[in-house]
């Protein structure tokens, strides 16, 4: 290695040790690790749970780090101590290959281990050290570090937004109480948690998010549920509201057209069976009321059977008004078709014929007469059809 390139890596490990020791200093000036080591004024919080066994390890690794900065901080003072002392201008000096094996070889001494007899022989030590190289001492530090500083600022988030979280929590309960929800387990276990945020943050957040959380949100979507189903309901009610209107008004119309034709025609269809419009209007009425209340499940039941009765109603009132208009049309067509036989048979010159007009004038007086026998009429408009077709 040339002394340019010795230079350089010097440079280079000095300024890792630069950024290491600000990175160290701000994560142990963070109020928070102070609250947890018990520094800086700070009275040491009495940890437990999960956030005990989270922390433990990091104040441990975040010790370990400054004593391991110290050492490669040595290390590489040693290095520079021994770059001062070189001369360019005696030209190749061994010294360079001392500050090489100090920066890539295993020159950093993390412990000392005595060994057991059964290990040793005539010439060991009693003792033996264990070196790593700088790289990778600095390596663990790195991973040492991000252990201590994830686990700090874990911790450090959960202080500063738990006792928000919990405080919209139990707002969130009251209202959904105040809706109807049941939430007493979330309660009683939001009140335990309140307790324990100083000593053990991680665990109750974790707690929260796995046990209460979900309760909260169950019992929103719950709750959410019933609101569209309330809504659904009172959306069918309302259709049910216009379906009995529109049925009101057919069972009026069957009626009156059941009157008519029982005055225009002879032998008329049956009329409209009786349908107790006011029975189905109460009966609405309650399953209204019932939506109203919250009975939801009684109320769809009872409006199926509700809607069952008025469709049947509806299918009755609808073959009624079907018969009876088609008696009504049936004899306005013979009067058509009589007329129109007329006009062929005066289109013929056969008009005044004694048949026909027998036939026509027979025909014309059951028409036109109240009530009328239709059966009779089709058969005398047949008759005037056919001799009028023969030729007289």
């Amino acid at each position: 290695m040339t002394l340019t390139e010795l230079d350089q890596l010097l440079l280079d490990w000095q300024r890792k040790l630069e950024l290491a020791s600000q990175n160290l200093l701000d994560l142990q000036n963070l109020p928070t690790y102070q609250r947890l080591a018990g520094e800086g004024g700070f009275t040491k919080a009495p940890l437990t749970g999960a956030t005990a066994k989270a922390v433990e390890p990091a104040l441990k690794a975040m010790d370990d780090l400054f004593q391991h900065f110290a050492l490669l901080a040595q290390t590489i003072e040693r290095a520079l101590f021994l770059r001062r002392q070189i001369n360019t201008i005696w030209g190749t000096d061994p010294r360079i290959d001392n500050i090489v094996q100090i920066l890539t070889q295993k020159s950093v001494q993390l412990s000392v281990v005595s060994l057991p007899l059964s290990q040793r022989g005539l010439l060991s030590e009693a003792e033996q050290g264990y070196y790593v190289t700088p790289s990778s001492l600095l390596a663990a530090m790195q991973s040492a570090f991000d252990l201590a500083r994830d686990q700090v600022l874990a911790v450090d988030h959960a202080w500063a937004t738990l006792e928000a979280k919990l405080l919209d929590a139990t707002s969130a309960i009251q209202e959904l109480e105040a809706e109807g929800a049941t939430l007493d387990a979330a309660k009683t276990t939001l009140s335990a948690l309140q307790d324990r945020i100083l000593s053990d943050p991680l665990g109750v957040q974790e707690e929260f998010e796995t046990t209460v959380a979900p309760l909260i949100d169950q019992a929103r979507q719950r709750l959410n549920e019933e609101k569209h189903r309330q809504q659904t309901l009172e959306a069918e009610l309302a259709l049910a509201r216009q379906q009995l209107q529109n049925l009101q008004a057919m069972v009026h119309q069957a009626t009156s057209l059941g009157a008519e034709t029982a005055e225009k025609i002879q032998e008329p269809p049956e009329p409209l069976p009786e349908v107790n419009l006011t029975a189905l209007e109460q009966w609405l009425s309650r399953l209204e009321t019932k939506c109203a209340e919250g009975a939801i499940g009684p109320t769809q039941v009872g409006l199926r059977n509700w809607r069952r009765q008025v469709e049947q109603a509806m299918t009755t009132t609808q073959m009624t008004l079907a018969a009876h208009t088609q008696v009504l049309q049936h004899r306005q067509e013979l009067r058509g078709r009589l007329e129109a036989l007329q006009a062929k048979a005066l289109a013929r010159g056969v008009a005044e014929d004694i048949t026909l007009v027998q036939a026509a004038a027979q025909a014309h007086q059951l028409l036109y007469s109240r009530p009328t026998d239709l059966k009779q009429a089709a058969d005398w408009v047949s008759r005037y059809e056919r001799w009028l077709n023969q030729g007289c």
